[in-house]
């Protein structure tokens, strides 16, 4: 089965297929953690885990707790499920230093200490960001989604954190649907009256 990117505009029902979603999640998770210089040993079992509890999770959302008549959810709630459950299962299992890579910096010590949230939150932030863009740009043959993505990223400082907060605190997939769905809503002004 081919990995997929999370900018597709099909994703989420691409990733409810286990293996789809273990090779599509394993790719992320190692070009994260190649771009610090480590390379993830990655559970496929616990991401299948993580899976299952984020269909059964936003199954129950949207039988149990939306409004008559809804029949999907968005793509914030989702990314926010995905996120928590990945968080919540520590799907690496060890990270190993890249041949070659420098001395470890405190950047890159961080990044060992809080990897797997790391990474999860950037799975969820790259859904939401392929949904947005497809959304706010017309997805023309000239346009390339995931060149348009690599430039666009969370404040290192609200990444630092967040990724604190999703280790050492009980951080819910509500407060995630929230984090997630603040970032790409728009300022305006208080309109009252």
């Amino acid at each position: 089965m081919a990995v997929r990117r999370l900018h597709n505009p099909d994703i989420l029902e691409l990733l409810e297929e286990g293996e789809a979603f273990a090779n599509t999640i394993t790719n992320e998770y190692f070009d994260v953690c190649c771009s610090w210089g480590f390379v993830p040993l990655v559970s496929e079992w616990r991401l299948l885990e993580a899976r299952n509890f984020w269909l059964e999770d936003t199954g129950r959302m949207l039988r149990e707790n939306m409004p008559e008549g809804t029949t999907a959810l968005d793509h914030f709630k989702h990314a926010a499920f995905i996120t928590f459950w990945l968080r919540r299962l520590v799907p690496i299992n060890e990270l190993m230093k890249v041949d070659g890579a420098g001395p470890l910096t405190p950047d890159a010590l961080q990044f060992v200490r809080y990897a797997n949230e790391m990474c999860a939150l950037h799975v969820g932030f790259q859904i939401c960001l392929g949904f947005e863009l497809a959304r706010k740009i017309d997805l023309s043959p000239n346009i390339n989604v995931i060149h348009a993505t690599e430039d666009l990223a969370m404040a290192s400082e609200l990444v630092r954190d967040t990724v604190v907060y999703l280790k050492h605190k009980n951080v819910s997939p509500h407060a995630l649907y929230l984090q997630f769905r603040s970032l790409f809503s728009t300022l305006h002004a208080d309109r009252k009256g």
